[in-house]
Order: C-alpha cells, then structure tokens, then sequence
C-alpha cells in the first residue's frame, strides 16, 4: 500500500471519530478568465489570469457554510480548488481533519454537487438513491444498513411520498433535492454545493437550505455551498460566511460575529436590511459607472486590507462553543465494491432504466426493439417484387448490390440512434460519477457493451430472418455445403448483420467520449460509417477500380468484409445468375456469351461478379468457407472497437473535453 493510501486510510478510521475539520490557508488559483473559441481550447491559448489571492477559511463539523459573491468573485473557482477539479497552477494548503486534501480523499470522504445534474431519466427516486449507494459502499455495509440508509435519506428531503416517481416526472424543487440526496447518501464527510437555490422560488429554497442545515446538525457533516443572491430568510441557518470580490477574501468566519467585526469598522448594517445581501453589495465592484467602479474598487480594496489585519482570527472561529463533538464514522470510510460488482450495478441499473420508465419507458424500449426491424420491413417491400420474380436480366446485380448496401446502411443507421438516445445519458452521468470515483471508464464502456448484447441479439437476429426468407433466399443444404459448413448460410448471414450493429454501437461509443451533442454524434458517427460502405463494400463500385492507396486501406475497414461476407452468400454458385441476357432499347433479348459479353452482358455468372468486385482469381470451395471467414473478422472488427474504446476511457481526459461536460459556468 503507498503513502498516499496509508495517509487516506488513516485519515478514514482516525481523523473522523473526532470533529471533522476543513481548512484552507494562504491559498492562490490561476486559471481560465474567458470562454474562448473552440481552436484556442485544443491548442491552449485561452486567457489565463488570477482567479483566488491569498484566501483562507475554516468549515468545521456540524457547520453549513456560505461562499458569497458576485459573478467572477471566484466562488466556483474555489469549490474547484476544494475538490481538486482546478484547471491551472494552485498553490497553498487545502486539508481534512490535518490531511492534506487530494483526488483520492476527495474522491473517497467528499461530494460535490454541481449547479445542473443530470440524473438519469427511467429511474424511480429510490432507484437513483438505490444505486448510488450499491456503487459507493462496498460488502462490509449490509445490504439492510444501505436500505435503511437510503429510507432515511428519503425522509430528510421529503422524498418518501415520491419515492416510485420517476426522476423525469419531479419538478423543479424535487429534482434538485434528489440530485443532493442522490450525493449525501454517500455519508460524504465534507459536501460542497455550487448554487443549490438557483432558479428555485422563494418557499424551494427555505426549503433545501433548512434541510442542509439539519443534516450537517444531526450527522456532524461540513457543508460548504454558493449563493449569489442569498435571501434573509436562510440567514439564521448559515453558521459561516465567506465573501469573496474578484478573488479576494472580504470576510469569513462565523456569521455570529459578521455584524459585530462589520460594525467595528464602520460598516454597521441598517435596521430591516438583509445583513447577507448588504454585505454582498458591499464586497461588490459596482460598474454602472467609471467613477463608482473607481470608488467601490478602492473601498473593498481596503475591506480586504482591513479583514487581514483586524479580522483574520475570525476565520477559524467555530460558530459553536464546543469543538469536542464526537462522530461516527461516516459509510465511506468502509470501502466501495469490486470492479466486477460496480459493473454488475451499473448493468442493472441501465436495464432498470430501459424496462421500468413508465408509459414513456415502454415506448423507449419498442423504438430500440423494432426500430431496425421496420427498416427491414421497408427494405422487403421494395425489393420483394424484383428479388422473387424469375431471374431473367443482368440488372439483377444492380439490384441485388443495392439490397445489401441499403441492409449495411439501415443496420448502422438503427444502431446508431438507438446507441445515442440509450448512450448519451448514461455518458453524461459517467462524467459526473467518474468525477465522484464511483467507477471508472472502462467499468463503465463492458456495462454498456453487456446491455446492448442480449437486444442486438434479438434485434438483428428477428431482422435477418425478415430479410433473409423474405427475399427468397433458401439455404445450401447440398452435400458439399454441408459437409464444409455444417450448417446453413443464415448464420453468416445474421452475425455480419449484428457484427455491423454492435460495430456502430462501440463507434458511438467512442464517439461520445468527445463529442457533447447527439445530433452532431449521430451525424458524424452516420457519416463515416456509409462512407466506408460506399467506398470500401463493394456495393457501389469495384475495389479493383480504386487507387491503390484506398485498395490497400480497405484491408483495414469493417465495410470490405462486411461487403465480401454478404455479397458471397448473394452471388456465390447461384445457379440463376448463370448466363444471363441482357435487353436494348428495343427491347430485344439477346443471352450472354462470348459475343455479347463487353456489350450489355457485364457479368458471366455470380461468381464472375465476386472477381470483378474483389479481385478473388480463385472462387472454389474453400472461397466458399471464407464466408465464415470473413463473418468473423466482421465480427472482430466489433471486438476491436470495444477494446478500442476500453483504452480511450482509460486515457486522461483532454482538459478542452472536460469543460464541455462541466456545467455551464459564466464566472471564473
């Protein structure tokens, strides 16, 4: 075990048998100051400034506290430098109960709440809890102790009565109590919250402050959250005030104490004044002019000089007269699950989602199911007439290349959307769980993988068998087919179809990892996928006609054996394709042969076109055999993806990417 680990451990099963304790010292952030266009974030070239200067505060157990401030005061910065999610160079003291904080003690003993969550939709309240806390605690946390947890969690936010409503159905003030619930179930020791009131009524926002108030009371927790427009009426249930001004730290300590070092300096707040409020607008530069924002600027510089000389013991003041405030042991400091288990979770908990959303769930789970197989239905009423009717010209071909570029197409359009619309929520919540240490990439890349197998079974398999007897196709039950195959060239035929599925599926996949928006997913995800099939299948146009660049690159695209698999089950040894006659203008009928090959007769038989299409000099029986052959490097190519995808999810993210799934932040 490291030092670190050692460090973390002991800071679990020693430092919080005791009053837990958060402090800050003397600490300094630079980091991003404007949004920048997406080029200055790939090549880092965004402005960078000084976000927090020389700010310190104490939070103790027990204790709720505010960060107060304007816009571009810093107080998100400073949630980011707690949590250890800052972008850029910090440096000064962050600790827990005298350990100096890091991702993974954050990660293990902490929670953060942002000021959007998304919660995944599907779910009942007490699945979200449910699951939340089966991924955070691991065997030695009964599974009677998590039930009770997450009873009791329901009953200090007043989720019982909505405890089987989905999470789409919750209003505005129950999804945000939820999204808290969802990161206090954990029992974190220390939880920090960016602007839990925003866009919350008057009545919602009493509401979920009194409820943080009471469980950093009742459990002895720290609590440290933002507001940027606090109301009186929460005032009474703060224990601690920080204001911060562009950076600066004007006043913390307890907020007992606020109006008394306030008045010493000549800042006494007015009768029936919000003391928080009045207090902002003190710490605030006011830029409606230049002469005021001259003024106010050199008015809370001197604020911030005073708080350091005449208020700097404030700040690690406890609000309560006692620290000797003992304290279980929170849940987190008993371990989390397996790999293997959080897997399992998250596997059920995705087939939660897509079984059990209500009215709306049911009509999810039919588009996902028979999605690909109304595209095949289409596909057999238009190529039903042409593709039973006698065999008498050479369009065949034409018509028969066609169809199975349209099946290809159809196969990786379906999977696609189907993957984007089941994919991108459970994305959006792993960038917040992953955050949180809940499980990692790839845990999260095998879970999605494993769902999407049993329905891409179903799908594709009830799809193939649509297509495959209902364009007339009959199997090779001949004694040399048999005694090569074993059995019939439906097998082939169906697991290309789900190697094409589940290829697009792991492409999206991977695709999300960088790409926020579904559309533009789909769209590019769409794109490159019929691009290969245009140029690499076969379908369109012969692989020997292309440059040799792109001839060779095709050995290395899932088109090309996609194409080979299915074109050989179509054209091989198919009697019917043999000698066919070609029609004139004037509609006389003349049959293929060495006079009139070149002319209207392209191909001899359907074995000449498969030389054609792919330079194959020699179609015998074992070309027959690499039907299987090239059936299964179809489905190599899926496995490849998905190891593909495993190493990228394991990889750091690219800093650009990470601020694209943040919350959209308007100040530093």
């Amino acid at each position: 075990m490291t030092s670190a680990e050692d460090q973390t451990l002991g800071a679990k099963h020693l430092g919080f048998v005791v009053r837990a304790m958060q402090k800050v010292a003397n600490v300094f952030h630079s980091g991003q100051v404007e949004k920048g266009t997406q080029i200055q974030k790939l090549i880092g070239a965004i402005r960078t400034g000084v976000i927090l200067k020389d700010v310190s505060m104490s939070s103790f157990g027990g204790e709720l506290s505010a960060v107060l401030g304007s816009k571009g005061s810093g107080k998100r910065a400073f949630l980011d430098v707690i949590s250890r999610r800052a972008q850029g160079p910090t440096r000064g003291q962050i600790m827990l109960n005298g350990v100096p904080m890091s991702m993974r003690l954050f990660q293990d003993s902490c929670g953060f709440v942002g000021k959007s969550q998304d919660l995944l939709h599907g779910l009942t309240v007490r699945q979200t809890l449910s699951f939340t806390i089966e991924l955070s605690l691991g065997s030695k946390i009964s599974a009677d102790s998590k039930s009770s947890r997450v009873k009791q969690i329901l009953a200090d936010f007043a989720l019982t009565d909505l405890r089987n409503r989905l999470v789409e159905d919750l209003n505005k003030s129950e999804y945000r109590r939820l999204a808290i619930a969802k990161n206090l179930v954990r029992d974190p020791v220390l939880l920090l919250l960016d602007e839990p009131t925003n866009d919350l009524n008057p009545l919602d926002a009493y509401f979920v402050i009194s409820i943080l108030a009471n469980h950093a009371k009742q459990n002895n927790r720290i609590i440290i959250l933002t507001i940027e427009k606090p109301r009186s009426d929460i005032f009474p249930f703060l224990d601690r005030a920080t204001y911060l001004c562009l950076g600066d730290v004007v006043y913390t300590g307890p907020t007992r104490m606020m109006l008394e070092y306030f008045r010493s300096i000549g800042f006494p707040c007015p009768e029936l004044e919000n003391p928080l409020m009045y207090y902002l607008c003190l710490s605030t530069v006011d830029r409606r002019s230049r002469e005021r924002f001259v003024e106010s600027n050199n008015q809370i510089a001197s604020l911030v000089e005073k708080f350091k000389i005449e208020g700097v013991h404030y700040q690690h003041l406890s609000n309560t007269t006692t620290t000797d405030i003992k304290t279980k042991i929170p849940l987190t400091a008993f371990g989390r699950p397996s790999t293997v288990v959080k897997i399992w979770i998250l596997l059920r908990r995705s087939l939660s989602g897509f079984f059990h959303g209500g009215a709306k769930g049911i009509i999810r789970a039919l588009f996902h199911l028979l999605f690909l197989n109304i595209l095949f239905f289409f596909i057999w009423a238009i190529y039903f007439s042409s593709m039973t009717r006698p065999v008498q010209f050479q369009t065949i071909f034409s018509t028969k290349r066609g169809l199975i570029l349209n099946i290809c197409v159809a196969t990786h359009l379906a999977a696609t959307i189907t993957a984007v619309l089941q994919v991108a929520p459970a994305r959006t919540a792993y960038y917040s769980e992953y955050r949180q240490g809940l499980y990692n990439g790839p845990s999260f890349v095998v879970s999605q993988t494993l769902r999407s197998f049993p329905l891409s079974v179903l799908v594709t398999f009830t799809g193939s068998l649509l297509l495959y007897k209902g364009l007339g196709h009959e199997d090779c039950f001949s004694p040399k087919c048999t005694a090569l195959l074993g059995y019939h060239h439906f097998l082939p035929f169906w697991l290309t179809i789900w190697a094409c599925f589940m290829f697009s599926e792991q492409q999206v996949l991977g695709l999300l990892l960088a790409i926020k928006s579904r559309v533009a997913t789909a769209i590019i995800a769409v794109f490159l996928s019929t691009t290969a099939l245009v140029v690499w299948s076969g379908t369109t146009r012969s692989l020997l006609g292309l440059p040799n660049i792109l001839t060779y690159m095709s050995y290395g695209s899932h088109a090309r054996y996609v194409g080979i698999t299915l074109n050989s089950i179509e054209f091989f040894d198919q009697e019917n394709l043999n000698n066919l006659g070609w029609q004139d203008d004037e509609g006389r009928i003349f049959p293929c042969n060495g006079n009139t090959f070149g002319f209207g007769c392209r191909y001899i038989n359907g074995t000449h076109y498969l030389q054609e299409t792919y330079g194959l000099l020699t179609v015998n029986l074992d070309e027959l055999m690499n039907v299987w052959h090239n059936a299964l490097i179809s489905v190599s190519f899926f496995v490849g993806m998905f190891a593909l995808n495993l190493v990228l999810y394991v990889l750091p993210i690219p800093l650009f990417i990470k601020l694209k799934f943040r919350e959209e932040i308007t100040e530093a």
